[in-house]
């Protein structure tokens, strides 16, 4: 009875192994200032896309939304749990971009962000006082390996 019972836990044990899927997911952690007065920013809104290109030569994409949150009194937003996607993945055709608006301050715009397994990644972002109406927006391009080689 003993050798009858132990195959059986390790084929079980082994099942439910393979069929676990690991969720491998990071932390996007955002904090908006006033650009002029290096102050916390509050009532930002933070808008976080997922941006999946496909296509023979990266030529279609489409984005999604997926997350969305209003600065508090810090600038900050709650932390962000997000799947991780990265350079480093087999399937590197996706990333993640954040817009970051507020009515009295220019917009700013966050491309290639990149979300690692169990990791913090912290944007410190400062929005610039809007003049006159003034209609223009600032960026940031995370440089992707690809860019650089």
């Amino acid at each position: 009875m003993a050798h009858s019972s132990n195959p059986y836990r390790v084929r079980n044990r082994l099942c439910n192994k393979s069929n676990a899927i690991p969720d491998e997911t990071g932390t996007l952690d955002i904090t908006v200032y006033h650009k002029d007065l290096v102050e916390p920013l509050s009532n930002a809104l933070v808008k976080v896309y997922k941006i999946s290109v496909s296509g023979q030569y990266g030529e279609v994409g489409e984005g999604r939304l997926v997350h969305q949150a209003i600065t508090d009194s810090s600038g900050k937003i709650p932390p962000v749990k997000l799947s991780a996607v990265n350079e480093l993945m087999d399937d590197n055709y996706s990333f993640y971009s954040i817009a970051i608006h507020h009515p009295t301050h220019h917009s700013a715009y966050i491309f290639n962000v990149e979300i690692f397994p169990d990791v913090a990644t912290k944007y410190d972002v400062s929005l610039k006082f809007m003049y006159n109406n003034e209609d223009f927006f600032e960026f940031i391009m995370q440089p992707r390996k690809s860019q650089t080689m």
